[in-house]
This record gives structure tokens, sequence and C-alpha cells, in this order.
């Protein structure tokens, strides 16, 4: 088992909308990969009762796809924060994870791996090529990071209690 102990990858995003599926396609390829440590699921976007899925892990890392970070994908810590109202739409990750520590007490780690991609179309269930490349990369490097248990290897940022400075795509879930 990684340093991470009991890791789950909650993939963010729409598949229809081109590279927006970044994050499902993350998930998918976990899943086929089969790592005995690692769960890995897709929402359209963060909601409320994922609160109760990071409780049952050690560490989750929440996957998005990114139209303005690097290339090919950043990876920070999250910190939880405090939201005014709790509703199933605009919902960040950052505040899932306040949810889960405050109301359930989680106490595990959480990352936002944002992947870089170019094409966010409606009605596009393909990835463009550069967002393909940089989702293989992810794979790799997260997947290696895992297995030799040095997830904090992979870090890029500096821990942030906002995960919109990337533009993931949850922030426009809706459009």
């Amino acid at each position: 088992m990684s340093d991470a102990g009991k890791i789950l990858l909650l993939a963010i995003g729409n598949p229809a909308r081109g590279d927006d599926g970044l994050g499902p396609a993350l998930a998918d390829r976990f899943e086929q990969l089969s790592i005995s440590s690692v769960t890995a699921m897709w929402n359209y976007q963060p909601s409320v009762e994922n609160a109760a899925d990071l409780a049952e892990h050690d560490t989750v890392i929440f996957v998005d796809a990114s139209f303005s970070g690097p290339s090919p994908f950043s990876f920070q810590r999250l910190l939880g924060r405090a939201t005014g109202s709790l509703s199933s739409h605009d919902l960040p990750p950052e505040a899932v994870v306040g949810l889960a520590c405050r109301t359930l007490g989680w106490r595990g780690r959480a990352y936002l791996l944002a992947i870089r991609g170019e094409m966010f179309e409606p009605f596009v269930e393909i990835l463009s090529d550069r967002a393909r490349s940089n989702l293989q990369m992810a794979i790799h490097q997260l997947s290696a990071c895992i297995a030799s248990g040095m997830l904090e290897s992979l870090v890029t940022d500096a821990p942030t209690h906002s995960s919109d400075r990337h533009g993931a795509s949850w922030l426009n879930a809706n459009t």
C-alpha cells in the first residue's frame, strides 16, 4: 500500500464536452489497472454525498480537466473550506473536503489533479490529441507514485483552499 493508504480517485467531468472528459477517462483507466489501494469513480460535478465517499478513504484525489493550468497537469494539496450554502450545483472540491472534515471527522489528505485540456465543446465525445497525451502522462506519473509510495513527490503547487485557479471543469458544468 502506498504512503497515501486507501485512495479515492474522484474524477469530475462530462465526457460529452470534449476534453472535459479527462477526469472520467483517468478514472476508467485506473479501474482497468485494478490497483488494490485505489478506488476510482467519477461524477459530472462534486456533490454533498461525496463527503461520505471521502470518509471511507485515507486520501482523495479530485481529478478534473483544466483549461488554463499548466501542461501536462498540476497536482496540489487541497485544503478544506467552509461554504455558505450546500447545493447540488457549484460545489467546489474543497467544500466537499471541508464538509467531510466537519461532519464526519475525516482527517485524510486531499489533492487536486488538474489535467490540461484545450477543447471543451458540447456534444464532442472525444479527447483532443493534446489532452490524450496529457492524460497518458498523468496516468503514468500518478500510478508510478502510488506504486512507489511517493504520492507527495507529484505535488507541483502550494496547498490551496480554492481549486478554481486552474479553471477546473466543474466551474462550467452547466455551460
